[in-house]
Parts: C-alpha cells; sequence; structure tokens
C-alpha cells in the first residue's frame, strides 16, 4: 500500500470514528477522552507528516550535492587535459629568444597563454608553489635528488612539471628534484 493510500485509508477511518461517536448521549469525561484519543492520533498524523517532509527535504539536498560533485569531477577531468596546454605555452614562452620578443605574433601567444591561465583561475584552477618549499607527497613527485648545500635536505630544488590544484584538491603533483645533503 503506498502512502497515499494509507493517508486516504486514516483519513476514512476517522471520519468514521467521527460518525459513530454520538455525541450527545456522552459524558463530558467521555468527551474530554475521545478528544484526547483524537488529538493523540492528529499528533501522530502530523510527527508522520512532518518526517516523511524532512526526508524528501534531505534527499533533495542529497541529489543537489551529488550531482553539483558529478559536475566538479567532469570539471576536473576537463580542466586537467587543458594543464599540459598551459605548460607547453609556459615554455614556449621562456624559450622565445630576445631579438623576436617584441614581433606581433609573440605577443599573440603571450596573450593566448594570459586569457588561457585567466581561465583556468577563473574555476578554481591554481599553480603548486613548490621551489624552495619542504617536499610533500601529496603535493610533489620527486622525480631525482639533487646534492647541494645551498638548499636545505628535503627542500625542492627544482620544478620540472608545474603541478595543479583544483580548489583545495591536487589535479597534477609537481613533479619536481630535491635537494640532499652533499656525500663526503
Amino acid at each position: 500500500m503506498t502512502d497515499d493510500q494509507e493517508i486516504q485509508k486514516d483519513l476514512d477511518d476517522s471520519q468514521i470514528n467521527a460518525d459513530q461517536i454520538n455525541v450527545e448521549s456522552m459524558t463530558i469525561e467521555q468527551l474530554i477522552e475521545a478528544l484526547g484519543t483524537e488529538r493523540e492520533a492528529n499528533n501522530a498524523q502530523l510527527e508522520s507528516t512532518q518526517r516523511a517532509q524532512a526526508e524528501l527535504a534531505n534527499y533533495k539536498k542529497r541529489s543537489e550535492e551529488q550531482r553539483i560533485a558529478e559536475i566538479q569531477f567532469l570539471n576536473a577531468s576537463l580542466l586537467a587535459k587543458l594543464l599540459p596546454v598551459s605548460d607547453e605555452f609556459e615554455i614556449a614562452i621562456q624559450s622565445i629568444d630576445s631579438s623576436v620578443a617584441e614581433s606581433q605574433w609573440i605577443q599573440g601567444i603571450k596573450l593566448i597563454h594570459k586569457k588561457l591561465e585567466a581561465f583556468l583561475a577563473s574555476e578554481g584552477v591554481s599553480k603548486i608553489e613548490c621551489e624552495g618549499e619542504f617536499f610533500d607527497p601529496l603535493q610533489h613527485e620527486a622525480l631525482s635528488t639533487e646534492e647541494t648545500d645551498k638548499y636545505e635536505s628535503g627542500v625542492v630544488t627544482k620544478v620540472l612539471r608545474n603541478g595543479y590544484k583544483l580548489r583545495d584538491r591536487v589535479i597534477q603533483p609537481a613533479q619536481v628534484v630535491v635537494a640532499k645533503p652533499i656525500s663526503k
């Protein structure tokens, strides 16, 4: 039996009970007792209705949260695919010869890179700053070590590939070189 059918049955039963009660032949105590019984039944129905409304509100909230999480996951996948493009632009810009650095097509490439970075930032993507920071396996991927006295042991000395976060979640760890003490 569905909830609607149960509610209708309860309404029909309460109407039958009201029709069967002969109010004129009852004493005041009996009327008070009947009123108390009906109030208890009403309260039970009210609690049941409120519980059903709360369950529906919770279901809607969970569904919306799940939908938002799915959209964010899909966005993260797309954004992660754009990160190598941004890195390639950065490498290309860094390798430009100073004699052609002011040409219009170079300025166009720089503008495209700037717009791509602005788009990524507007979507919540940020670069993981790591050079000079202590190695963090949750954000960095160590590709090699370097003996140096310039940095303390365990500090990132060089970034080989940028790392990125989407809000507070790492979507691409930074590939780095980590300092180690000079062996004697």
